[in-house]
Formats: C-alpha cells, structure tokens, sequence
C-alpha cells in the first residue's frame, strides 16, 4: 500500500491536517478519518445516527503502521493460535468480509459457511474455531442497534467453551 492508496480506499488524512488534533502537536505519519469513512464501518438500516456522529466527534488517531499490522495475521500470525477463538464478523464488514488486505481472496460474507472455512484455513487446528457472522451488521459490532444478539452469541460461546464460572467449566469445550 502507499499513502496514496490507503487515503483512496480508507478516507484518511493526516492528522496535522484535521481541526480536531491542531492544539495536540501530533507527529507525522498520524491519520485521522473523514465522516464519510467511518459511515462504511457501519450497516446502516441497523446503525443509529447518533451514534455515527459521536463517533466521529469522539474519533481518535492512528498510524499506517495500524492499518498495515493485520497482514500479519494474512502471513500466518492465527496459526499460532492454539486456545478456543470465536470470530465474530457482520454480513457487511467490510474488512472482515470481500477482499483481503493482500487483495486476493474474496470473502462472501452472505455465505456464513464461505467464512468459516476461509478463517478455519488461518488458524492453528487446536484454536478449536469458530465463526459466526451477523445479519445486518457492519464492522462495528459494539455500536449497531443489534448489538445484543452479537452479545447473545459470545455469551452462549463462553458458556459451552469456557463456561459460567470457575468452578463450572463448559458444556462443550474443545477437546
């Protein structure tokens, strides 16, 4: 990736450049976002505007180094992953879902199956995986009105995984 490219297809902006970080003296290489980039993170019939806006009114910085850091996970960093993983990705995220960041795998995210096996594939056998994905639901999971059934989801994980409490383990752990 160059600047040129994650600017395009991120919607960022150096920081020194944003009114919001003026008075903070950031350093060179900080990014920031524009409204319109963060609208992307969401599904927007199951977001609240509201929430898009502070959102953005609260938005902090971030390096290219950041963006970049998940191709470790592309280059085989999952695969040293050897405890229970719940991966939890909306049907329209779109970094969990479409193309990688190596742009070349394309994920259907409307196929819940395409998106288990494609994960599965990253991961270590014993992580014991498993992939849910959300309907109507964008990358920001903690923020879409439908939050509480992604909750539901990871609730029932802990409780069949890990289980309730210390001294109760789990209904299905892995094995």
């Amino acid at each position: 990736y160059t600047w040129s490219t994650v600017n395009e297809k991120e919607g960022q902006f150096f920081a020194q450049d944003d009114a919001r970080f003026a008075l903070r003296g950031v350093d060179d290489g900080y990014l920031s976002s524009r409204p319109e980039s963060r609208r992307s993170f969401y599904w927007e019939a199951t977001a609240d505007e509201a929430v898009i806006d502070f959102d953005f009114e609260t938005r902090e910085t971030l390096t290219l180094d950041e963006i970049l850091s998940i191709r470790e996970y592309y280059r085989g960093g999952a695969e040293l992953i050897d405890v229970p993983v719940l991966q939890v990705v909306g049907d329209d995220d779109f970094i969990g879902c479409g193309t990688n960041i190596q742009e070349t795998v394309t994920v259907d995210c409307s196929d819940p199956e395409a998106v288990a096996a494609h994960e599965r594939s990253r991961f270590a056998e014993d992580a014991c995986l498993e992939t849910r994905v959300m309907p109507a639901a964008g990358h920001v999971l903690n923020l879409q009105t439908n939050a509480p059934d992604a909750y539901a989801v990871m609730l029932d994980w802990l409780d069949r995984r890990i289980g309730s409490d210390m001294g109760t383990p789990g209904s299905s752990p892995c094995e």
